[in-house]
């Protein structure tokens, strides 16, 4: 058909479609048996069909960006499994030929091959996939992982991956309990040469240092100079003169003992020391400052990391630590003096806490104030004997934390004490608040902090309906129990992402949305709760006439509520048109196509990148076919 047909014919049909739209919306009732509104309403999808079958030929999701952005964002939506990686790649070349094309054709799809078990018709399954990967990844980096020390790996796999060893980036070596420490490990005859090596993980049993097994190991990571990253190892593993390019290291040590070697280390920056279950004997730590940038110490001899934080003053940007009750005074004096210090992640081990040793605690003076930007507070203790311990003292506890971060800007509270008041208001600068559980505070303190934006927690009835921020456009309700929904604007005047964790079976009571500035919401609930939360927007769509997202994470709604929603938004000439629909569970696939066609009516009506994903973590139709 000529260009110019086609655009004349295009015209009519739109000319058309406006005609029915506004004959339909004038005349729309959820209940309607009207014979003429349904002929009309035939008529317009028939045309929208027309409509979209004249556009399909030119319209190509590929063309809106670079291959390069569309990679980006297909390795971004694939989830890490292998195996499930790859069912969703398969699933993404189903989509049409053109993203067929793009997948395998691109070799960062293919660079993965995981290989832990072969077992029966699995065993098949991943050689395929390895000799899949392995073909389609080019001349790539390869990401190896595997129970490599395991006879039947090198039996199915040796003759494929070892001729490939020189183009392997990283390689996770899976623990085995009934590795042989009489014998070498199999790791230096199956990547005999490895160049590309810049990151390798170790799952490593309790085994001495003399043992064949161990010393095949350490010699493996000797001849890989070029190493950037090692984890997780003993310092007596390491030869620092021969890793002059390790910037990351992850230890099960402790760490007073390795502080030496790590020190010859010349460019590492990035240090772990993981949990060990047996505390062995703590050495001498030379006062010498430490270049590295970020720090982990998740282990129990608390004097030794507040020690190391001494060592950091002008470097240490990211923190994550444990801290018992003696050494929180301690910590947070060190918190002071870190300068460049951005972000810190504190582990709480408050079980040797007193109420003698706590109201010790707060009534010291501490003067120093933190320049940390983001903090996270966790609790390894139970959390019933910690609201014995603290009584009465709880808000105390809470102020004389929070008084020493005074420039923070993202908190996160995964726990807090029951009826504990949390005061924000020490806290000007806060952006982003996350606090998990039913916690006590003034309303009015989220009107205090001028600059918060993301707020996400749990509440009771009363404290939701009290709620309200004028800055919040990110708002995250877990609710427990049934009861009135409410969210407004005079309220919540810029809010314009909802997400609303239900977590009951049932609710009778009204949900009222009356949000003109929102633009997406997430429903997390079950079939009824998702339902009654879809039929308050199907019924008051011109109170939230910029919506553009709407997802579930746990059940789908009746369909046919959702199927009135969508209509009644694609009809109403007033209304922005829906950009994004994700549905997490699965459903039959003539409901779906049903559910396209009304996409498609949307995308052709009024055209928009639209996107309808079957699956919240992986199964997205990237294109409009």
């Amino acid at each position: 058909m000529d260009v110019t047909v086609i655009s004349q014919t295009k015209e009519q049909l739109r000319r058309s479609q406006r005609a029915l739209v506004d004959y339909i919306s004038s005349r729309w009732e959820i209940d309607t048996n009207d014979p003429s509104v349904n002929q009309v309403t035939k008529e317009y999808n028939e045309i929208t069909k027309d409509l979209f079958a004249l556009e399909d030929g030119g319209n190509d999701p590929l063309s809106v960006f670079p291959v390069e952005i569309w990679s980006e964002i297909i390795q971004w939506i694939l989830p890490a499994d292998f195996v499930n990686k790859m069912k969703t790649i398969q699933q993404l070349m189903a989509v049409s030929t053109l993203w067929r094309s793009l997948i395998i054709n691109e070799p960062s799809f293919w660079t993965q091959i995981e290989a832990c078990y072969f077992v029966d018709d699995y065993k098949n399954i991943i050689l395929s996939l390895a000799k899949t990967c392995l073909e389609r990844s080019q001349a790539a980096e390869l990401h190896i992982s595997g129970t490599f020390e395991d006879p039947a790996w090198e039996a199915n796999l040796a003759a494929i991956v070892t001729p490939h060893s020189h183009r392997i980036k990283h390689i996770s070596a899976s623990y085995m309990y009934n590795v042989d420490s009489t014998r070498a490990s199999r790791l230096p005859s199956l990547f005999p040469t490895t160049p590309a090596l810049k990151t390798i993980l170790f799952l490593l049993g309790e085994m001495s240092m003399d043992s064949l097994y161990m010393s095949s190991i350490i010699n493996f990571i000797q001849r890989n100079p070029q190493l950037m990253d090692i984890g997780i190892v003993c310092h007596e593993m390491l030869q620092p003169e021969l890793l002059p390019n390790l910037t990351h290291i992850t230890l099960r040590c402790e760490a007073s003992q390795a502080i030496s070697t790590l020190r010859k280390l010349p460019k590492l920056r990035s240090v772990s020391f993981c949990h060990m279950e047996l505390q062995t004997r703590v050495a001498h730590i030379e006062k010498k400052t430490l270049p590295w940038t970020e720090l982990t110490y998740i282990q129990h001899n608390y004097a030794v990391g507040i020690s190391l934080l001494g060592l950091l003053r002008t470097t240490l940007r990211n923190l994550y630590l444990n801290v018992d009750a003696l050494h929180l005074r301690h910590l947070m004096e060190a918190l002071g003096y870190l300068i460049v210090l951005d972000a810190a992640s504190l582990s709480l081990d408050l079980g040797d806490l007193s109420p003698l040793l706590l109201r010790s605690l707060l009534e010291e003076t501490i003067k120093e104030r933190s320049n940390l930007r983001e903090l996270r507070v966790y609790s390894s203790s139970d959390l019933e004997t910690e609201d014995f311990l603290f009584g009465d003292d709880a808000k105390r506890f809470w102020d004389w934390l929070l008084l020493r971060t005074p420039n923070t800007e993202k908190l996160s509270l995964p726990f807090v004490l029951r009826s504990t008041m949390v005061t924000l208001t020490n806290l000007p600068k806060l952006r982003q608040f996350c606090c998990e559980s039913v916690i006590l505070y003034k309303i009015s303190e989220f009107e205090c902090c001028s600059m918060l934006q993301d707020l996400n927690l749990e509440c009771g009835a009363e404290a939701l309906l009290m709620l309200s921020s004028e800055t919040t456009r990110t708002l995250g309700i877990t609710l427990r129990e049934a009861h009135p929904i409410e969210f407004r604007a005079s309220r919540w005047p810029n809010l314009s992402v909802l997400s609303l964790r239900l977590f009951f079976d049932f609710t009778s009571e009204p949900i009222t949305l009356d949000l003109p500035s929102l633009s997406e919401i997430n429903v997390d609930g079950t079939l009824q709760v998702a339902t009654a939360v879809i039929h308050s927007l199907a019924c008051d769509q011109n109170k939230v006439p910029c919506l553009e997202s709407l997802s579930f994470t746990g059940s789908n709604p009746e369909l046919d509520i959702l199927f009135i929603l969508l209509e009644r938004r694609l009809l109403s000439p007033d209304l922005k048109p829906l950009g994004r629909l994700t549905i997490s569970k699965a459903i039959s696939s003539h409901v779906l196509s049903l559910l396209v066609d009304r996409i498609r009516g949307l995308f052709t009506a009024r055209p928009t990148l639209f996107e309808l994903s079957v699956d919240a973590r992986a199964r997205n139709i990237l294109d409009n076919r």
